[in-house]
């Protein structure tokens, strides 16, 4: 790591050049403070063996403190990730259920689809089977009447009908 961007608790190493020798006060004032300052220590009394070991035991509260809390945190975290995971599965599951849903929907409407095209082909089928029927009706209405001309043609030519007939008829 570059010496300009090395942080103040960072030691350096044998191979580091060091340009400028720290005293062992500068040294210190880089450590992380454990005591309070001398003036906090139970009415600004100078430390002895016996507040030093208060202050140990104080410490050790904290660390003991310090760690419980340490382990609420990362049993909260553990129920908080927990949940997480339950919410994705369920998540994935919905999601899941949700694509079953399209692909049956899709599979309803391509069957639907394909009943409606037999339906209408069928529909075609009898709609030109009607027309050629109507077509043969009529090429027989027609000749029909062309043979009803013609047999009127004929009675008309060999009997004679009087004009009051032809009038009413």
């Amino acid at each position: 790591m570059d010496t300009a961007r090395r942080l103040p608790w960072e030691r350096n190493s044998k191979f580091d050049v060091s340009s400028v020798e720290l005293t062992p006060d500068e040294q210190l004032a880089n450590v992380v403070r454990l005591l309070p300052p001398l003036n906090d220590i139970e009415g600004g009394s100078p430390l002895t063996r016996r507040s030093s070991a208060q202050n140990w035991s104080k410490l050790i509260d904290r660390v003991r403190d310090a760690a419980n809390h340490a382990r609420d945190v990362e049993v909260q975290a553990r129920e908080q990730e927990l949940r997480i995971n339950a919410l994705f599965d369920r998540l994935r599951e919905d999601v899941r259920c949700a694509g079953e849903r399209v692909q049956e929907s899709e599979a309803r409407s391509v069957e639907i689809q394909i009943r409606a095209d037999v339906l209408l082909r069928a529909a075609d089928e009898r709609i030109k089977k009607a027309e050629e029927q109507v077509k043969a009706a009529d090429e027989r209405a027609r000749t029909a009447e062309n043979w009803l001309s013609r047999l009127y043609d004929t009675i008309e030519a060999e009997f004679e009908i009087k004009p009051s007939l032809q009038k009413t008829g």
